[in-house]
């Protein structure tokens, strides 16, 4: 297989406690490559001759600015204990969500069962309250917009026939109404200040690939020619991998925010039964009250024309 080498060769981190340190001490700015295992990925990986089918990049937030940016399926969730991991979040464009930020811990178990390999590549340099304030009002500009496919983005199917065919030029800068994970990838960092606004290629023309060191066909355009000066990524790390011991982890945190849902389920189900049956006794109490009213009011007439 012509993607496996480049994985091969790639340092890992094989135990838990390595992998979970790697995991909270990310930083806004670090990127992350997916291998995925559905058939869509997998068709990607083989155009692309590449390990890597989907990127996201790290996102620091505060916790409660976070939570109003989340998908309400993930705002729901409890957070991390770890007041660190609790900060981590996710930007990505997938596939039936689109533009999305995530919590960090809680997107990497929900996709657990898909996400074969994760890698990172660390951003270091300094990202001021300026960029970081862009960045925020970026992702509640674009989040909700759609993923780009070769369905509907001819542009993307041009960046796949690039990488054989050189010569062809690149894809214009799109109106980011619809977003590749590359794209979107790529877009942020512009906003961070870790690439120029002016460059020779468009964000609309990157592949996952071009955020590797040399990953995919050879030849083709690499993030690190292009970061400003006092910003660079390190090489890929892989902490993520079959048989890799935060693969466990990260499956009893899904069962763990599973068991969780179905208990506030369960109790917001109880507490809005419960309403509802106050209510109805209400209405009857009052109905009595109502009529126990009415009974005397006739009583106290018939009296009156006793009288």
């Amino acid at each position: 297989c012509k993607r496996q080498p480049f994985l091969d060769d790639m340092v890992r981190l094989e135990t838990l406690d390595d992998q979970r340190a790697a995991l909270a001490s990310l930083y806004t700015g670090d990127l992350l490559l997916y291998q995925n295992a559905d058939l869509g990925s997998i068709f990607n990986l083989m155009a692309m001759q590449s390990s890597f089918g989907h990127a996201g990049v790290v996102v620091e937030l505060d916790p409660e600015v976070a939570k109003e940016l989340y998908p309400p399926d993930y705002a729901e969730h409890l957070r991390p204990a770890d007041p660190r991991m609790a900060r981590l979040n996710v930007l990505e464009a997938v596939e039936g969500r689109g533009v999305c930020l995530f919590p960090l811990e809680a997107r990497l178990a929900r996709c657990i069962k898909y996400n074969r390999y994760l890698a990172v590549r660390r951003h270091e340099g300094e990202i001021g309250p300026e960029q970081r304030a862009a960045v925020l009002r970026f992702i509640e500009e674009v989040r909700g917009r759609g993923l780009a496919v070769a369905g509907t983005s001819p542009g993307l199917v041009r960046n796949v026939l690039r990488l054989y065919l050189p010569c062809l030029p690149m894809t214009p800068r799109s109106s980011l109404r619809v977003l590749s994970c590359g794209e979107l990838v790529v877009e942020t960092l512009l906003k961070l200040g870790v690439l120029p606004s002016t460059t020779s290629f468009t964000a609309s023309s990157v592949l996952p690939t071009f955020l590797t060191t040399s990953d995919g066909v050879p030849g083709q355009l690499r993030i690190d020619m292009f970061t400003n000066a006092g910003h660079r990524f390190r090489k890929e790390t892989l902490f993520l991998f079959p048989g890799a011991p935060i693969v466990a982890h990260l499956q009893h945190v899904k069962r763990s925010l599973a068991t969780a849902r179905r208990h506030s389920v369960s109790t917001s189900g109880g507490a809005a039964a419960a309403a509802r049956r106050g209510k109805s006794r209400a209405g009857s109490i009052g109905s009595g009250a109502l009529r126990r009213k009415a009974t005397q009011a006739e009583l106290f007439k018939e009296a009156i024309e006793l009288l």
